[in-house]
């Protein structure tokens, strides 16, 4: 009995720790298969892929296309009388004075207002007389600089000043003089923008020689001009009317004079304005030209210079009491000739 009564206290105790060890078996086993569960769902699933990452293109920025510049041609002056000449840009217009001033200056809507008695309204000044302009500038503090112009000796005057008027705003002047045969010249600038304007104008100044001293003279009763021995003049019966000039009379296109003269013109002058309006509006000029005034013959010129098609155009309408003389002139794009018209154009005389 003792034996027996101590197996089922053994049994008892066994099963008694059994039951103590259920509630923790169960909560591993519960445990387990949630993680089973969990598992198998994730994996079954279909989750939604995630979108890629854009790749954004290379953010190097780009160079820019480069923006095309507008080529500025250049325009020709040149005075046998002075023996100079020299290349200007065609955006700047040119007012030749009877005193001997040559200004050039930039198109303006108040152009009307701008004559030789104006002040202050130029880009570059140009002066010459019998005697010396040198020095420009009395004051100390004035910069000198010798140069070449032209071949010939030059002095430079710089000279930066307070303005009188408003002491925080300094002003500049920059002064070339020097002379050749007797005459004296000044060029001047009152702006140091207009130095490239001035550099340009200087690599291009010569002195020439006045090659109209071997050339044939046509003459009538209104007009005079000179002309190459070269080149053939088919002049106008009776001077009114068309007068030609070429350098080859087998190509009228190029290296070729028209003139063409007009007496007893009733407003002369308002007709010869409508003449170069009308005649800066054709539409075949790569950009409308400006407007050149000059002294030619003894009568007022307006020129026009500029590329015309597939040439080299200038067009000058000049007038004199009541004579009016219009002159077309075909130039190759390199203006080869140009300074052949030049001389024709200073040599022309009303009589």
């Amino acid at each position: 009995m003792i034996r027996t009564y101590v197996h089922v206290q053994g049994k008892m105790n066994y099963l008694s720790k059994f039951h103590f060890l259920i509630p923790a078996t169960m909560l591993i086993l519960t445990m387990v298969l949630t993680s089973i569960i969990v598992n198998g769902y994730i994996k079954t699933k279909v989750l939604p892929k995630p979108s890629p990452t854009p790749i954004s293109p290379s953010l190097t920025p780009s160079t820019p296309a480069p923006t095309p510049q507008v080529k500025v041609e250049n325009k020709k002056y040149a005075n046998p009388r002075l023996a100079i000449s020299f290349d200007y840009p065609s955006n700047l217009k040119l007012l030749e004075c009877p005193t001997g001033v040559i200004y050039l200056y930039e198109e303006v809507s108040s152009d009307e207002n701008i004559n030789c008695q104006s002040q202050d309204f130029y880009v570059v000044m140009i002066k010459n007389a019998s005697t010396n302009f040198y020095p420009v500038n009395s004051e100390i503090q004035k910069k000198e600089e010798l140069i070449k112009i032209g071949g010939s000796d030059a002095v430079k005057e710089t000279l930066s000043y307070p303005n009188p008027d408003s002491p925080r705003q300094i002003l500049f002047r920059q002064s070339l003089t020097f002379s050749n045969n007797n005459i004296y010249f000044l060029i001047q600038i009152k702006s140091e923008s207009d130095q490239n304007v001035l550099n340009q104008i200087l690599n291009s100044f010569k002195f020439i020689e006045d090659i109209t001293v071997s050339w044939q003279t046509h003459s009538n009763n209104f007009f005079s001009f000179k002309y190459p021995p070269t080149w053939t003049l088919t002049p106008s019966a009776t001077g009114e009317g068309i007068t030609r000039l070429s350098q080859n009379p087998a190509d009228q296109t190029i290296h070729n004079l028209i003139l063409e003269y007009s007496s007893s013109v009733k407003d002369v002058n308002l007709t010869a304005l409508e003449v170069i309006s009308s005649t800066r509006n054709l539409p075949d000029w790569s950009s409308p030209p400006t407007i050149d005034i000059r002294n030619i013959g003894g009568g007022t010129a307006q020129i026009l210079q500029g590329k015309y098609g597939s040439s080299w155009h200038i067009f000058a309408v000049i007038w004199y009491k009541n004579h009016l003389v219009q002159i077309i002139w075909d130039d190759d794009l390199e203006k080869s000739t140009t300074e052949v018209f030049e001389n024709i154009l200073s040599s022309f005389k009303f009589l």
